[in-house]
């Protein structure tokens, strides 16, 4: 069965180009304007998908400028009908359609706050695009699987470059390049994950396991599969899991680690020993050879030297996985049971 979900997962590397190439005159003007404002903290409001790009946002921000970085909680503007106080804020609003109106509710207070305000969308004509100070087009073309893929990779490619340039880095551009190649390489395993998703298809639960970087793309995992193939998947940071989660694993419970960022690697190392004594079967996304040889499915991706970069070989596979795991169950990923494209929440 070919699916739309897969087209557009193949459509990735394109869309990150035009992407990117498209809002250098928007990053400009936000240079600029960084410039001249001190800019004390960051909020960011999304829902779902977009909310996962959120938190990476957050990591990216926070461990390279110091900067805070919140995740709003749009209730506090849609129910509560509380005003944030924004001043000295840069607040970003991420949504595919650019419709969601808890976030477009959020970036109206904002700008009434005089925060600057950045949208992020994959329609340059929607709500959100226009009543924000600058718009980041995805400019991934019309997305008509439910399950988000090329926008969620648009929307990463879009954070990391915006945190390029709070930082003033001058190497993005031939970071991306380099990351780009690197996921054509890794889409073109397509069969050999879809292989990996059929042995896992009569799996009913799980968790999945990451931190810093890649724990946006651990959250991102765990909805990829619950929505595309009904796996009760649960996500968590590593830490966090040793604080109690972990006393539900059990024989035969399916664990995913997804670690490719080397500061973690002594932790990964360790948790993984005690799955291991616990009976569970690790799959493991990594980079490291030794750390792979624990897992009882390794999947090797490519080293990411840049530390804010790392989430994008990994987020390939896990967008195969979850495609390859619904289409190995018999279902269909582009119209997951009681879910719409657009979701518009208070």
């Amino acid at each position: 069965m070919n699916t739309i979900m897969e087209k557009e997962i193949l459509e990735v590397p394109g869309v990150l180009k035009k992407s990117l190439a498209n809002n250098k005159p928007v990053f400009e003007q936000i240079r600029k304007v960084i410039d001249e404002k001190d800019i004390k903290f960051v909020m960011i409001a999304a829902r779902g998908t977009s909310d996962h790009a959120g938190v990476y946002a957050k990591y990216a921000i926070e461990s390279t400028l110091g900067i805070p970085v919140v995740l709003a909680a749009p209730s506090i503007s849609t129910i509560y009908e509380t005003q944030y106080k924004l001043d000295d804020a840069m607040v970003i609003g991420i949504s595919q359609s650019g419709q969601a109106t808890d976030v477009i509710r959020v970036l109206e207070d904002a700008k009434a706050k005089s925060a600057i305000t950045i949208s992020i969308t994959n329609d340059e004509n929607s709500k959100l695009a226009n009543i924000t100070d600058y718009h980041l087009f995805c400019n991934a073309g019309k997305e008509v699987s439910v399950a988000a893929t090329k926008t969620f990779y648009a929307q990463l490619g879009i954070l990391a470059e915006l945190t390029s340039v709070m930082n003033g880095y001058d190497d993005f551009d031939e970071n991306m390049n380099n990351i780009i190649s690197n996921i054509e390489n890794i889409l073109l395993r397509k069969n050999e994950i879809f292989k990996i998703a059929t042995s896992l298809k009569e799996m009913k639960e799980c968790f999945t396991l990451s931190r810093g970087y890649n724990y946006s793309i651990a959250c991102e995992s765990a909805l990829k599969m619950q929505e595309c193939a009904y796996v009760k998947a649960k996500v968590f940071s590593t830490a966090d899991f040793q604080h109690g989660p972990i006393a539900m694993v059990d024989e035969g419970c399916h664990c995913f680690l997804y670690a490719n960022e080397e500061k973690f690697l002594t932790e990964y190392k360790e948790i993984v020993a005690k799955l291991r004594d616990y009976g569970a079967y690790i799959i493991i996304v990594s980079d490291d050879s030794n750390l792979l040889k624990q897992a009882d499915i390794a999947i090797e991706i490519p080293t990411q030297e840049t530390q804010y970069l790392v989430p994008f070989y990994t987020t390939a596979i896990i967008q195969l996985l979850a495609c390859g795991l619904s289409l190995a169950k018999g279902l269909n990923p582009d119209v997951p049971r009681n879910l719409k494209k657009i979701t518009l929440t208070k």
